[in-house]
């Protein structure tokens, strides 16, 4: 199965043409990536995959938890995510701090932060977070105005 769904967004596969293997999964006791201080396991995982057209072709994936609730990473290669890891890591300790520092004043800020899983040294999965707009989409915005 293959879908072409516009210039903008890549195309769809079938998981169990890309990967077989994770296509099968059901009732695992993988843990789900990225949750800390909850434990749920990956019930299934999406039976499509979507390509997006950018430069490295990242995949974007679903699994669903244990708990019913369904998680999309982006499936990255030919890229280090050490780095991308550890500013996730800083930003959220920077909203410890935040926290600690402004607990009852309104508007306090927080650094919007997700998940960034490191599988080898040039390869991982980054939480998709829903509604985001890439840094290099504005950038390219503002360079043709």
């Amino acid at each position: 199965m293959l879908h072409r769904t516009g210039k903008r967004s890549g195309t769809i596969h079938a998981m169990n043409q890309i990967s077989p293997k994770l296509a099968e999964i059901k009732h695992s006791v993988i843990p789900n990536p990225g949750e800390d201080g909850q434990f749920h396991t990956i019930h299934s995982v999406g039976q499509t995959v979507q390509v997006l057209p950018t430069k490295t072709r990242p995949k974007k994936l679903m699994f669903v938890g244990s708990n019913g609730h369904r998680y999309q990473y982006l499936l990255k290669g030919l890229e280090d995510l050490h780095l991308d890891e550890r500013i996730m890591q800083l930003l959220s300790i920077i909203n410890v701090m935040f926290n600690k520092i402004n607990r009852n004043e309104p508007g306090s800020y927080e650094a919007r932060n997700y998940t960034v899983i490191p599988l080898a040294s040039r390869s991982g999965l980054i939480q998709w977070v829903e509604g985001a707009t890439p840094l290099f989409t504005l950038y390219k915005r503002w360079q043709q105005h």
